[in-house]
Formats: structure tokens, sequence, C-alpha cells
């Protein structure tokens, strides 16, 4: 399910979505009428779907490109009577329980975003007119639209809770070691790729590698690093997991502290590392990570959850979609 949420910016876009297809006149619905689906006793035509495409094009948001190409368009037929099918099902089921948005609220909504977007009544009725909508369809679609949002709200949104014990578990996949930073400290021996290329770099460090093998020490090879750590014998210094090169890590968290390994290729070259320290400290920000999950974790439950509930509303009518092939 989409997240209805109303982007006031897409108001002020050019119309380059609109461009991209025909709005049939009532002329013209007369011809392509099809039926596109039936819900009880109600008929719901091709041009009625075809009459929202510029609103919901601009309210839910549509990637302008999906319109370019034939399964962009199939795609998008499908998720429009969808749409108009949950809309009409869950309007009714709101106005049988007094919960439909009123033309009060409806009005004080629409102020609201006037006032957001800093512009009179003429201005936004203009902005409206740009993108091909006229002031009562774009009324209309948000009443249903916000209908639909309170619904979703009350009866599925506010029934989501996530327990303690639900994001623990989650951490202990995601985080299999804990909630913890793990840091490395590490010198190295580099040799970079240059002008002689690869063969030559590669040989250059294998040579190294024989030559502690030989007994020279590591820290008098380490002067002849062509970085900032010859300065340092080789010292690399301390790092946190994520900051240095996947490969010159994974190497270093494989060793034992003093251990030195075999030549590796990084991106930044030929490598001979030693591992000079390994610690696990708490992260500083694990109440964040700990939200971050949660909120994941409720995005996974209420898209599951909106699904189902669109299913127990259908459940409850007679529904049938008989084409989702719209007169694009």
């Amino acid at each position: 399910m989409k997240n209805f949420h109303f982007l006031l910016s897409c108001l002020l876009i050019s119309g380059s979505f609109i461009s991209a297809y025909s709005i049939p006149t009532s002329a013209e619905a007369e011809i392509i009428d099809g039926i596109a689906a039936i819900i009880d006793d109600h008929v719901v035509t091709l041009s009625d779907i075809m009459f929202i495409v510029p609103v919901y094009l601009q309210v839910i948001g549509v990637d302008p490109s999906q319109l370019q190409t034939e399964e962009g368009r199939a795609i998008l037929g499908q998720e429009l009577v969808d749409y108009v099918i949950n809309t009409k099902l869950i309007v009714a089921y709101a106005e049988e329980y007094g919960m439909a948005i009123t033309d009060s609220e409806l009005d004080t909504y629409i102020r609201d975003r006037r006032t957001q977007m800093r512009a009179t009544e003429e201005q936004f009725e203009q902005a409206l007119a740009t993108n091909g909508i006229s002031l009562e369809e774009f009324r209309e679609f948000m009443r249903d639209n916000l209908t639909m949002m309170r619904m979703l709200q009350i009866d599925v949104v506010e029934n989501i809770n996530i327990t303690e014990e639900q994001v623990d578990r989650e951490i202990a996949i995601r985080y299999p070691d804990g909630l913890v930073d793990t840091y490395i400290t590490t010198s190295h021996l580099l040799v970079q790729v240059g002008t002689e290329g690869e063969e030559v770099a590669r040989t250059r460090i294998y040579e190294l590698a024989q030559e502690l093998g030989n007994g020279t020490p590591f820290e008098a090879l380490a002067l002849q690093n062509p970085d900032a750590t010859s300065a340092r014998r080789g010292r690399v210094g301390r790092f946190r997991l994520g900051q240095l090169d996947e490969t010159y890590q994974q190497t270093a968290i494989g060793l034992e502290i003093g251990q030195i390994s075999e030549p590796i290729r990084s991106q930044f070259g030929w490598h001979i590392i030693r591992l000079e320290n390994l610690e696990q400290q708490p992260v500083r920000d694990a109440q964040r990570i700990r939200n971050e999950i949660t909120s994941s974790l409720q995005q996974e439950m209420l898209e599951i959850a909106q699904i189902r509930y669109f299913e127990q509303l259908r459940e409850t009518a007679f529904v049938e979609v008989i084409s989702t092939n719209l007169p694009w």
C-alpha cells in the first residue's frame, strides 16, 4: 500500500505528467467506456478511472517515466483500479459509522494547505489547473483519500504494537554480536599499483613478504610505504569496522593480535597487514538503532495489516475486476 501522504509541492510542478496521456472528454468517454470493476450494485467504468488520473498522479505521487512504457502503464492501471475499489469500500464503511471526512474538515484541510503554500484561493486553483485538475475534482478525491487515511489510522495503525521482545529478536538477527562497535588497530606494508602495472606491484609485495620471512623487521620495511604511514612505521591506526576497505578489514579481523597476513589486494593497492589490537565497545547510539528497528518492524507489519484489511473489506461485498487495461 502506498503512503497516502499529500505532498503540497506536487501541486506546483509543471504539467509534465498530464502530457503523457489524454484525458477523455465526455463525448470520448462514451466511445472508450467499458467496465473496470463491479462493486455490489455499483459499476466503475474505465472513464471513471481515467478522470481521477491527474489528481491521483499528483497526490499519491507517480514517477512520470512509468507512463512511458506499456509495462509501466499496465502496473499503474492495476494500481488505479485497486485504489478506486478500496476507496469506495472504505468510504462506504466510514459513512455507515459516521467517520467520513465532513465538508468542514475538508475546508480546514485545504485552507491549511493553502497557508503552507502561502497561496491565495486563486493561486491554489491555478496550481491545480496547471496539472489538469479542477478544485471540485481535487476536493472529491481528497475527501475520499482523507477518509481512507482516517480509517487506516483507526483500524490498522493504532492496532500495531511492537514489543521490546520483538525488537530484541530483530537485533539478535541483525547484530549477532550485540549492539557493539568493533574497532581494529592495524599496521601495514603497502605497495600501490602505479604506472608500471599490477604485476610489478604484486611482485614487489611478495618480495616484502619474503623479506619479512627472512627476519627483516616489519617497521623497517614500513619506512618504504608510499603513504603517510611510513612516518609511523606502518601504523594505520584505530578504525571502527565499516570505515576501512572491506577486504582489508575482513583480513585484519581474521588475524590474531600480532599476527601478520599474507599479501592481499584492496582498492588502494597491495597490503601485508599486522593486527595490533581488536576491541569492542557498546554503541553510543543504541537507542537510535532500537528506534530504527522498531520503525522498520512497524512498517513491515503495517504493509501486511493493510493488505489484510482491504481483503476483509472485499469479503464483505461483491467485487469483480473486469479490466485494468486503461485507454491511455
